[in-house]
Formats: structure tokens, C-alpha cells, sequence
């Protein structure tokens, strides 16, 4: 007997299964749902967003004759460009924040988290076609699969299959085979409709590697969903029945696809907590007032007058309240650099936490990089909360030095001319591609292959043994 015919055989066996059709039909539909309800959300985003810029850029520019200083505190926001894998897998986006309030003297962070105004529903914050393909389509693969040698040793077929010559490295292969062709089926129609959905329907910000990003997707699915097909076949060789392998495997699938990774979660904060609010509204505040509060306000007075060549600040030929004001904006941005940094640091501290403990389960690993290739994790957002700060440096320097080579001495007196506001850039946010972060991956991906290669083995090892016990009864 060949391996083709074991696989048709399982095919024509798990067709038969109404019970499993209605499953997978459920399933099917519950992915449709989740990414048409995210393919809107991507939309209601993206167009709130780009009517929010516009009215920002309208009320800006409508200000009038106004102090430069006083336009740096009513500022501007930047918002971030909502990317249109986002339908799919919306990673942090709902509880990182949108949007970034370029304001003088001070970096602010990121607000407007939709989370925080989910209330009861938070809960339901991350239903989504990924997390239906990391949760529930493992245990479809697990409903499919779990009688594939435990039945058929139940039921003492696996002896029958094997006396017409069936080796037991033909018999795994032909319920490989099997195995293989239904979740490829399955993952080419679910890539179907996300690809359609988002190429189609998606109005969300363009990202210039849309298709690799699709690609990459596609792959990582099925990296592991193999995964979960070795794990279900080699379990399943091991029990006897199909009772003792629906048991052993809705055990597995709770540990390792739910357990584990919150588990991991936990102790990554455990190991490097959260940063309080209190404290970090304090530390944000003594920031911001350093250079009021050190002696680098006396020495840059001194630095002003030996620049200019004057005894006097009133003599020099600029402002000098203005040029104080960016003497401590100059003065705030490597602080707000090792601030900000600090945070990010402990993130990845958190992160790194998690990269050792998915080891434990590759959900952990497939979560990482779904929301990475869809350009929604955290290196992502922080590249537009670094690019939002760099756009807050340059509007806010060239508002003072319209004060400062323009106010002759009138300081906050001084009023800019209505059509100065317009000249200030708008902040352009444009999404990275995902060669940027690709190195930030890669022990993800290693750790997804670990599981894919150690459990083959595994399912293999399972597979032999288990037609080594039946052909000696």
C-alpha cells in the first residue's frame, strides 16, 4: 500500500465527518467575520485620522497673529498612519496610543488608546483573524487529527493497514500527506480572503511591502500550523484510543497555546514591572523643568552675552527670551532621549523575557511575528513616536527662531503674521518597511522552526513506535 493511498483515504475519512465539516465551516466564518469587522475598524481609523490632520492643520494655520510661544503651546498633533494589515492583526495599535501632541518644552507620549475607552468590551479588544488562527485554529487542527493512529489502533485497523505491506515510515508519510493537504486547503482559503479583504477593501495607509509582508504571513501560518498537525499526529500514536487522545491533546492545546504564553507574560513583568503612572508623570515633569532648576540657565547667559559681545541681554542683536527658549529645548532633547530610552529599554527587557520563555510555546513566537509583519507591534509604533518626536524639534526650533531673529526685543509681545503658520510643516508619517526590523525577528522565527523541526521528529518518533507495537501483537 503507498502513502498516496493512506492520504486519499484520510481525506475521504475526514470528509465524511459532518460533525467536523460543521467545525470548520464555524471556523471559516468566524476568520470572514473577525477581518471584515477589522477591515473597518482599519478604515473608521484611517479616515478619523486623516480628518483629525486636516482639521489640525486647519486650526493651525487659522491662528492668526499669535506669539510664536503661544502657538508652540497650542502645537500640533501627529498621528499615526493605521496600516492596513491592521484588519488582520492589530497588535498594540489599541493599547499604544495613535496619536502624538507635539507641544514646546515638553515630548508627550503617545494617547488616544482605544482600550482605554473600551470599558466592558476591552475584553473583546483582541478578536481578531490572527488571534482566530493562533487559538482556535490549532484546535481545529486538533479535532482533525486526534483519531488519525489512536482510532485506527482503537479500532484495529492500523494492524489490517499494515499486513497489506504498509511500512510504518509509509504509513506516516501517507498520514502526513493527509494531514498536510487539509490545513494547506484551509490556510490557502483563509490567505485568500485576507488578501482579497485587504487588497480589495483596505483603505488603511499603504505599506510599500504589502506583499512580502503577505507572504511572510502565509508562511508563518503554516510553519505553525505544522506545528500543531506533528503534535496531534504524535500524541495521537501514542494513546490507544480516541478518547484518551482527545484527553491528552485538549490538555496540550490549553497548556501550550493558552497557559504558556500568559504565563510567560507574568513573570516577564514580574521580572521587569511596569512603570508606574505617579512615578512617570514625576519623572516627565522633572524633565521638563531640568533646565530651569540646574546651573545651565546661569551658563548659557553667560555663553549668550560672550557669544553677542555684550554686558547686556538687551543689547544683543536677538531675542534673548527666545533663545532661551531653545537653549532649553537644546537642553530637554538628549534628556528626553535617555527618558524615553529607559522605557524602551525596559520593554525590551520584558520582550527578551518572552523570547527565552517561548521556548515553551510557539504561540508566544507566532504572536511576535504576526504582529511584526503586519507592522503593528512595538518596534513599529515606536518608530512613529521617534519620527513624531524628531517633527516636533524641528517645528517647535523654527517657531522660536521666528521669535528670536524677529521679536527686537519685544520677547512674548512679539506676534508672528498669520501667514507664518503655514509655513510650518504638517507631520508626514510614512510606514517602514519591514526590513527594518527585520533582525528584531529572527529569534522568533528561529524558535518557530525549533518547534517545527523538534516536533516532525517527535511525530515521527510517535508514528514508528506505535506501528512497531501493533505489528507484534
Amino acid at each position: 500500500m503507498s502513502a498516496s493511498v493512506i492520504a486519499r483515504k484520510e481525506a475521504l475519512v475526514a470528509g465524511r465527518d459532518r460533525r467536523l465539516r460543521g467545525i470548520y465551516i464555524a471556523l471559516l466564518l468566524a476568520v470572514i467575520a473577525a477581518l471584515s469587522v477589522g477591515v473597518v475598524r482599519t478604515n473608521t481609523f484611517e479616515m478619523e485620522r486623516t480628518a483629525a490632520a486636516q482639521a489640525d492643520r486647519a486650526n493651525f494655520d487659522a491662528q492668526g497673529s499669535i506669539n510664536p510661544h503661544s502657538a508652540a503651546h497650542y502645537s500640533k498633533y501627529a498621528f499615526m498612519p493605521i496600516p492596513s494589515l491592521s484588519g488582520f492583526d492589530p497588535g498594540v495599535i489599541d493599547y499604544a496610543g495613535m496619536a502624538v501632541w507635539m507641544e514646546g518644552h515638553i515630548q508627550n507620549p503617545a494617547t488616544f488608546r482605544r482600550a482605554e475607552g473600551a470599558g466592558d468590551l476591552a475584553r473583546f479588544v483582541i478578536l481578531s483573524p490572527a488571534w482566530v488562527l493562533q487559538y482556535l485554529i490549532p484546535l481545529l487542527v486538533v479535532l482533525l487529527l486526534f483519531a488519525s493512529y489512536a482510532g485506527e489502533r482503537q479500532d484495529g485497523t492500523l494492524r489490517q493497514v499494515m499486513s497489506y505491506g504498509a511500512s510504518p515510515s509509509v504509513l506516516f508519510i501517507g498520514k502526513l500527506r493527509g494531514a498536510l493537504s487539509a490545513l494547506l486547503k484551509l490556510l490557502i482559503l483563509l490567505g485568500g480572503f485576507v488578501a482579497i479583504a485587504i487588497l480589495a477593501f483596505g483603505e488603511g495607509a499603504p505599506q510599500e511591502d504589502l506583499g512580502i509582508r503577505l507572504a511572510g504571513l502565509f508562511v508563518t501560518y503554516a510553519v505553525y500550523l505544522f506545528i500543531y498537525a506533528m503534535l496531534t499526529i504524535g500524541l495521537s500514536a501514542l494513546c490507544s484510543s480516541r478518547r484518551a487522545a482527545a484527553i491528552a491533546l485538549i490538555s496540550v492545546w490549553s497548556v501550550v497555546t493558552v497557559l504558556a504564553p500568559r504565563l510567560g507574560g507574568d513573570i516577564a513583568v514580574m521580572r521587569t514591572p511596569q512603570p508606574d503612572a505617579f512615578d512617570t508623570t514625576f519623572a516627565l515633569n522633572a524633565v521638563r523643568g531640568d533646565f530651569g532648576t540646574s546651573d545651565y540657565a546661569d551658563r548659557h547667559r553667560e555663553e549668550f552675552l560672550e557669544t553677542y559681545g555684550v554686558t547686556d541681554v538687551n543689547d544683543a542683536p536677538v531675542d534673548f527670551a527666545a533663545h532661551r527658549l531653545q537653549a532649553s529645548e537644546d537642553h530637554a532633547n538628549p534628556l528626553w532621549d535617555d527618558f524615553y530610552g529607559g522605557l524602551r529599554d525596559g520593554y525590551a527587557s520584558q520582550e527578551n523575557t518572552l523570547k527565552v520563555l517561548s521556548v515553551l510555546s510557539p504561540t508566544s513566537a507566532i504572536m511576535a511575528l504576526s504582529s511584526g509583519l503586519a507592522g503593528t507591534d512595538r518596534f513599529h509604533h515606536t518608530q512613529f513616536v521617534q519620527e513624531a518626536e524628531a517633527h516636533r524639534r524641528v517645528i517647535i526650533r523654527q517657531m522660536n527662531e521666528d521669535m528670536i531673529y524677529n521679536a527686537n526685543g519685544q520677547s512674548f509681545l512679539y506676534q508672528s503674521d498669520a501667514s507664518f503658520w503655514p509655513q510650518i510643516p504638517a507631520y508626514e508619517g510614512r510606514l517602514p518597511s519591514i526590513g527594518t526590523f527585520v533582525s528584531n525577528y529572527l529569534v522568533h522565527a528561529g524558535i518557530l522552526l525549533f518547534w517545527a523541526v523538534a516536533s516532525f521528529l517527535f511525530a515521527r518518533w510517535a508514528a514508528n513506535r506505535a506501528a512497531r507495537l501493533e505489528a507484534v501483537k
